[in-house]
């Protein structure tokens, strides 16, 4: 594990945070300046350009789009680093994916924290869930976090989730749709037509030393149809937490069938 008070200690943003009447936009640029003094500013200083990029990574990936519930950043990331020009042959995306729909099967009844990439739910339920929605400001922005402006509570978290789980309860089934691709043709999105012949079938997505399902036959739900309501009296989680120590699996002993799926770059 890597501690995460030490590394942002080490990119220069110990102790940084958004002060009460500081827009984001400043905060980000502030932040930006601690990184900068403390990153090497000399383009011939190869070594500490190199280390600088592999601190930042392991930040980017551990603390914002690989999140966990704790302070923690699991190592499974340094091995990755360890050669740099393998990090853009990674499927982010689906990694990302895995990542979070590992955490979300995960949680107790009472949790108010997720771990994964927040905005990408968030986002997501600003588009396809009526409910609890942000103003929209800028529909063309991007990312698309920036489209948005989020409704703000000086309520407990406790209180908010109670107030969401009654309002998903008693909210309309048919209004919950997940229509991404409404506006176009087959010609703007050619990536759907090429796999419209997985769509009966369900494949692996990987994240380093997780691996879920990915149903694809859902995914004719992209395409207009209104999604399925599942209704459960209890909310699914292995109703437990580890503390202190990060999830690993040994998948080859476990689950070599989606382990060779992974080899053969499934």
């Amino acid at each position: 594990m890597v501690g995460r008070v030490a590394l942002l200690q080490s990119l220069g943003l110990a102790g940084a945070r958004q002060k009460a009447d500081e827009l984001l936009s400043a905060f980000v640029e502030r932040a930006a300046g601690f990184a900068q003094a403390t990153y090497g500013q000399d383009a011939e200083d190869i070594v500490r350009a190199d280390r600088d990029l592999r601190r930042f990574l392991v930040f980017f990936f551990g603390k914002m789009l690989f999140t966990t519930k704790g302070d923690g950043i699991h190592c499974r990331f340094l091995e990755l680093l360890d050669d740099l020009t393998r990090v853009g042959r990674y499927a982010w995306g689906a990694a990302l994916l895995a990542h979070t729909f590992a955490d979300l099967s995960t949680g107790t009844g009472r949790e108010t924290t997720v771990g994964g990439f927040a905005p990408f739910l968030q986002v997501w339920s600003y588009y396809y869930l009526p409910l609890g929605r942000a103003t929209e400001v800028d529909p063309t922005a991007v990312p698309l976090a920036r489209r948005w402006l989020p409704l703000v509570s000086t309520a407990t978290y406790t209180f908010q989730l109670d107030v969401l789980r009654r309002h998903v309860r008693d909210f309309p089934a048919l209004l919950v749709v997940w229509v991404p691709y409404a506006s176009y043709g087959d010609a703007d999105q050619p990536w759907v037509v090429s796999g419209r012949g997985l769509f009966r079938r369900d494949i692996w997505v990987h994240c380093l030393n997780e691996i879920e399902p990915l149903c694809l036959r859902l995914a004719v739900h992209t395409l207009g149809l209104h999604q399925r309501w599942i209704d459960e009296a209890e909310p699914r989680g292995i109703g437990r937490k580890t503390r202190g120590k990060a999830k690993t699996v040994d998948w080859r002993t476990h689950f070599p069938e989606q382990f060779s799926d992974w080899h053969r770059a499934g």
